[in-house]
């Protein structure tokens, strides 16, 4: 691929990954009810965001956490974020 193809690669990827996320968000929500007012849309916003590799990279490299604490965390948040 050429330089002028990154930002259509890189929108695909994102787009692909944002898909991911409503496929995961309506799993959840299959088995119960989201938070009040939040629209599943929102919910993979907030999925796609947390579970980012910025965010992994930030906590585990930046910050030292070991990758049982991201994981624990990240389950924390995303039950805090999502379920009622």
């Amino acid at each position: 691929k050429t330089e002028p193809d990154i930002p259509r690669l890189r929108a695909e990827l994102l787009q692909s990954r944002r898909f991911g996320m409503m496929h995961f968000v309506r799993a959840i929500a299959g088995h119960g009810p989201l938070r009040a007012g939040l629209t599943p849309e929102e919910a993979a916003d907030i999925v796609y965001a947390l579970s980012s590799a910025e965010m992994f990279l930030v906590l585990t490299g930046d910050l030292g956490w070991p990758g049982e604490a991201y994981s624990a965390w990240l389950a924390e948040t995303l039950t805090a974020a999502l379920l009622p």
